[in-house]
């Protein structure tokens, strides 16, 4: 196997059957002038439009495992258009490029203690 294989099973084996919403992070929060270091705009699965989005998804919890067994823990702060797309504020910033990296709903942050 190769280490993007390996990676991809990872990922997909990472919340079967806790029946948690996937979504992945589409970039970081643009100002005119600026780069919001700790916000970022994300989308899930199964989610198409605001309404569906305000009600699944705001003040929720996140987290985006890295590579290296870390963990970066967020929340839904606000909604972003008008196709479901979400802003989530992270405690520090996310590692470039973070384009498509895996974002997981959590219900608290012992879920992912080890």
């Amino acid at each position: 196997m190769s280490k993007n294989i390996k990676t991809i099973v990872f990922w997909s084996n990472l919340m079967i059957g806790s029946g948690a919403l996937r979504g992945i992070v589409e970039g970081p929060r643009l100002g005119m002038k600026s780069v919001k270091k700790h916000q970022y705009l994300a989308r899930f699965e199964g989610v198409s439009d605001r309404r569906e989005a305000a009600r699944l998804l705001l003040g929720r919890k996140v987290v985006c495992p890295l590579r290296k067994g870390k963990k970066i823990f967020g929340r839904i702060t606000g909604l972003h258009g008008r196709k479901g797309t979400v802003r989530v504020r992270f405690g520090r910033g996310l590692p470039e490029p973070s384009n498509g990296l895996p974002l997981f709903l959590i219900e608290s942050k012992r879920q992912f203690k080890t």
